[in-house]
């Protein structure tokens, strides 16, 4: 094909076009004439006389007919020969996938991680967004393409620049997650190709060479939502790589969704396929073995204890991690003893059950926690309910052992419990809507909230998933009302929601968020009370760190709302304050100045007992008017830890060794007087990742409280105010202390288990929660355990008590502070 070079000349126009495609903007706005065309270059078989109808036109029409036949044929071998004489004919096809540094790129790809920001030195790179975002790379291990399974993401969106010489390329992309449902855009040099959407988790969003006219020297790839940017194709349009992109234009799809990783079982789905099976806050047992009660399908809330037997729960990780088959052959050997004597005098044991050979079958499933790998799990029955054949003697404990051996009778793992014959009542079983709903990209969203909604003295339970969602039951069970909005902004670890009697007229409010506002409804039928806009809440926002705490903050009682929004590591988060009523009393900003840093949650007490509550959030402590009383750097104070480099996950005040002042304990391992800020220590040995906090009387034969601390997905561990650690009174470690038979002793709750200070299991509840609440609930001077999972995996609202429900209440419904400002 020849090459086309024509110049259009009128007055006051003027149109050079050589060697390059036709765009819209280069046709001229006004018909010259075909005398002033010139310069055209082409074979004579492609001129042909063109007539009007009439077949003979007047000169000055003939004359525009024919020009514009000049133009239309110029125009057409122009475009035909772009292929041919374009400048991107050198141009070799860039491919770039994207991810962490330490990982290898797939086969012919460049690695792109968070840290390639765009230069003109480079040609190209990333284009961070404000500096309040957060933004990294992640590696899932998940997708069987590699280019699916590591992205670089940032929260403003990610925005990708390529230098390119002019021309047309086919552009192909990913976006979306391998683990999560993300939400994400796409947008090619200002052109919008996929709007806003929602993908499911391993969903991902592709573009199939979209052809792309580069005009000013570059590409910019523009990523929404979440920003996740998995891989980037660009190839020039007349490279012989884009010959099956050339030949398909007219039938292939330009914007697909393809699930390309299958949806695994896993912890975190509400159809509870995967076992999760927690002893503490995301605390699993270490051991990948435990032993845990069952209970009949048919378990219904009433009067008569509970019948409950034993199961094994057995995990095995595939070191492989190549879809490896299901090991065989193995097999349980449980043994039962009785033990009967005081603690003067030597025990006497009975054999009940010797030896039993229970055949183990596995199912493989994918874990997210504590890191994403797939593993080999079996639940099986061990004992069956029988409690009526035991001997309910405080005298009388009972040994339950297991060993499983492969098929050679070599040992795997073994585990053993004590228990007494205690009885175990159920109170209140409530269903849950079966939701369905998967949270993964913003954690865990659900919770159950309690509180006195109806006024009339009993517990009422409100279930929330994330801010889009609310169920209220009463006491018995009953539905009170119920909140659906999907289109509600995703709540990151949190429900925005709290349950509390905020006015004193004896029924509990529930203070949300919903539509952008900040609202309290009443909790007897979810009707707005009263409404004012939330800070940094609009219409588009999609997703959001928002959490609601109650405070004392002008002297009046627990009469005040504090609201935290944004992410805890982000300059831009927020604290403002409300009166019961919405009326607005101040803003906090500027946690991150003089190196300061934020948190995911904050803590409210009189730290000055000037009765008014003071605010903890990250390194900053607040007086109860909003104004800075002290503000401390990350460094060198926070930063020994480990973990987090940019916030402190959790903090925890309270008054530790009993002098009437209060100290905050901070999940980096840091100890100060909540007054001050003075440090008393500063790191505490084997923190690496510490997450959770708590100030507790673990240790009742020794003075004061003690420090609970935990590294990520581990057990907690116990120090002194000195930071020497203390053995465990349990035979196992958790967060959650109640009074589960009401005579002033806590014992110990976590997978199942309610254990006493003699390591005998002296109640149980149901395995499968992360975060429990406890209190007296029915009034019958115990604390009652309610365990609910946060992803639903629980599927009922249960409370389990030593004791049943009493005619009457004995005690009044106590809500404290733990209930009202309950992390969530």
């Amino acid at each position: 094909m020849s090459t086309t070079v024509f110049v259009v000349k009128t007055p006051g126009y003027h149109l050079r076009h050589e060697k390059s495609a036709l765009c819209p903007r280069t046709v001229p706005r006004a018909i010259a004439d075909h005398q002033n065309l010139e310069g055209i270059t082409m074979k004579k078989s492609s001129l042909r006389s063109h007539r009007s109808p009439a077949g003979i036109l007047p000169d000055r029409r003939r004359h525009v007919w024919q020009l514009m036949s000049y133009v239309l044929v110029g125009l057409v071998v122009s475009v035909s020969s772009a292929h041919g004489n374009d400048k991107t004919a050198t141009i070799k096809p860039v491919r770039y996938d994207f991810g962490s540094a330490s990982v290898s790129a797939a086969k012919d790809y460049v690695r792109v991680g968070i840290d390639k920001v765009y230069t003109k030195e480079r040609g190209y790179g990333l284009v961070p967004s404000s500096t309040d975002k957060d933004r990294g790379t992640r590696h899932r291990k998940i997708a069987t393409d590699r280019r699916l399974d590591t992205f670089v993401f940032d929260d403003g969106g990610t925005q990708f620049l390529q230098d390119l010489p002019n021309g047309t390329y086919y552009v192909s992309l990913a976006t979306g997650d391998a683990a999560y449902p993300s939400e994400t855009a796409v947008t090619l040099n200002g052109v919008s190709l996929q709007l806003t959407t929602r993908t499911q988790r391993g969903q991902f969003v592709r573009i199939n060479g979209a052809k792309v006219h580069v005009t000013n020297g570059k590409l910019r790839v523009e990523i929404g939502g979440w920003g996740q940017l998995c891989y980037l194709d660009i190839i020039p349009a007349n490279s012989p790589s884009a010959v099956g992109l050339r030949n398909s234009e007219k039938t292939r799809q330009l914007v697909t969704k393809l699930q390309a990783a299958p949806i695994p079982p896993r912890k975190t789905d509400a159809d509870n396929q995967g076992t999760w099976l927690c002893i503490g806050p995301w605390h699993f047992p270490e051991s990948g073995i435990w032993i845990y009660p069952t209970f009949p399908a048919d378990l219904k809330a009433g009067r008569n204890e509970i019948r409950h037997g034993w199961g094994l729960y057995l995990h095995l990780p595939d070191k492989t991690d190549k879809n490896s088959p299901a090991p065989e052959g193995y097999s349980a050997r449980v043994n039962l003893t009785e033990e009967t004597g005081r603690e003067s005098s030597p025990a006497r044991k009975r054999t009940l059950v010797k030896n039993r050979k229970i055949d183990l079958v596995f199912r493989r499933v994918f874990l997210t926690r504590p890191d994403h790998h797939h593993a080999f799990e079996a639940l099986i029955p061990l004992i069956e309910p029988f409690q009526a054949r035991l001997k309910r003697s405080p005298d009388v404990t009972y040994s339950l052992s297991v060993d499983v051996v492969d098929g050679k009778g070599q040992l795997i793992k073994s585990h053993a419990i004590r228990f007494a014959n205690r009885p175990t009542y159920l109170l209140s079983s409530i269903d849950l809507p079966q939701r369905g709903l998967d949270v993964g990209p913003l954690g865990t969203r659900a919770k159950v909230n309690i509180g006195d909604l109806t006024g009339n003295g009993e517990c009422d339970f409100l279930f929330c998933i994330s801010a889009g969602y609310k169920v209220a039951y009463d006491a018995s069970g009953r539905v009170l009302w119920e909140y659906q909005q999907p289109r509600e902004p995703w709540v990151y670890n949190s429900v925005s929601t709290r349950v509390f009697d905020i006015d004193g007229d004896g029924a509990a409010e529930v203070i949300c968020l919903q539509e952008g506002q900040l609202r309290i409804l009443d909790g007897r039928n979810g009707k707005i009370r009263r409404s004012t806009r939330w800070p940094g809440v609009t219409p588009r926002t999609t997703s959001i760190e928002a959490r609601i705490f109650l405070a004392n903050l002008r002297g009046t009682g627990v009469r005040d709302i504090v609201i935290l929004t944004g992410t805890g590591n982000h300059p831009s988060v927020s604290i403002s304050a409300f009166t019961g009523d919405l009326k607005h009393l101040w803003n906090a900003r500027g946690f991150f100045e003089d190196g300061g840093v934020g948190s995911h949650c904050l803590n409210v007490a009189d730290i000055d007992n000037d009765g008014k509550d003071e605010i903890a959030f990250g390194t900053t402590m607040l007086d109860h008017d909003g104004k800075v009383l002290w503000r401390l750097p990350y460094t060198p104070l926070f930063n020994r830890g480990g973990g987090d480099s940019d916030h402190v996950d959790e903090a925890e005040l309270g008054d530790l060794d009993g002098d009437g002042r209060l100290e905050i304990f901070y999940a980096s391992g840091t100890l100060l007087d909540a007054r001050s800020g003075k440090p008393h220590l500063t790191r505490l040995p084997a923190v690496t990742n510490g997450q959770w906090v708590r100030i507790e009387s673990v240790r009742t034969d020794l003075p004061g409280k003690q420090l609970l601390i935990a590294n990520k997905w581990a057990a907690p561990r116990l120090f002194n105010m000195d930071g020497q650690q203390l053995d465990w009174p349990f035979p196992f470690a958790s967060w959650d202390l109640l009074d589960w038979d009401g005579d002033g002793k806590t014992e110990i709750m976590g997978g199942g288990l309610i254990c006493d200070r003699r390591g005998v299991v002296v109640g149980v509840c149901d395995p499968h929660w992360t975060m429990p609440q406890y209190g007296d609930i029915s009034g019958n001077g115990r604390e009652e355990a309610i365990p609910w999972c946060l992803d639903v995996h629980g599927q009922q609202i249960r409370v389990f008590s030593s004791a049943p429900r009493p005619r009457q209440r004995r005690s009044p419904l106590a809500i404290r502070r733990r209930h009202y400002n309950f992390r969530d």
